[in-house]
């Protein structure tokens, strides 16, 4: 997936001019300290879609609470695993257009300028077997304007009990990449890498 923002420049140290690969420890996304550095793409989702486990799986390790200025809720920031980046795991959500907290952080988080200026993309996580509600959010958050890929995972649960989806029909219908993974056995991983 190519980035929308490809004048984007890398942020040096200023003390050495080399880049950071960390995000910040405890870091507010204020635009004070470092939090202005940490977001390449965003992890979403509904509630018990499998998103830390995948986040897990693309992250390098370390990962780092980033707080989100107006609310008491912080999430995860790591290092992309082999790839030049970093990914944010947010609170699990049912729609972007709720007070929840924890909702309003999934969405405030594209609109913070220190986070949404780095953004390549969405990575948008579904539970396979409640494919409606992904479907529903992946099209609020469409109205970003930001590139999105649509992960369906546990399509091995779907499988069982006999539901068949149509990637290629839902990738065209959506307008936006569709990849499957089975996210707590690392199935389907290095694929979804290389579509970042």
């Amino acid at each position: 997936m190519e980035s929308n923002n490809s004048s984007r420049k890398p942020l040096l140290n200023e003390a050495n001019g080399s880049e950071r690969n960390m995000c910040p420890s405890d870091s507010s996304l204020d635009g004070s300290g470092f939090g202005d550095i940490c977001s390449d793409y965003v992890l979403l989702g509904n509630i018990n879609a499998g998103k830390s486990t995948l986040f897990e799986h693309l992250s390098s390790g370390e990962s780092n609470p980033a707080n989100i200025p107006g609310t008491t809720v912080s999430i995860q920031c790591g290092n992309l695993k082999g790839i030049d980046g970093k990914i944010y795991d947010t609170p699990g959500i049912y729609s972007i257009f709720s007070s929840n907290e924890d909702e309003r952080a999934s969405r405030d988080i594209l609109l913070i300028p220190q986070t949404r200026n780095r953004l390549k993309g969405l990575l948008l996580v579904a539970d396979a077997k409640n494919l409606k509600r992904s479907i529903a959010i992946a099209l609020q958050f469409a109205e970003y304007g930001l590139p999105m890929i649509f992960d369906i995972n546990m399509i091995d649960e779907a499988s069982s009990r006999g539901i068949e989806i149509d990637i290629e029909g839902l990738s065209s219908i959506l307008g936006i990449e569709v990849c499957t993974s089975i996210a707590r056995e690392g199935i389907g991983i290095e694929k979804l890498r290389s579509m970042l």
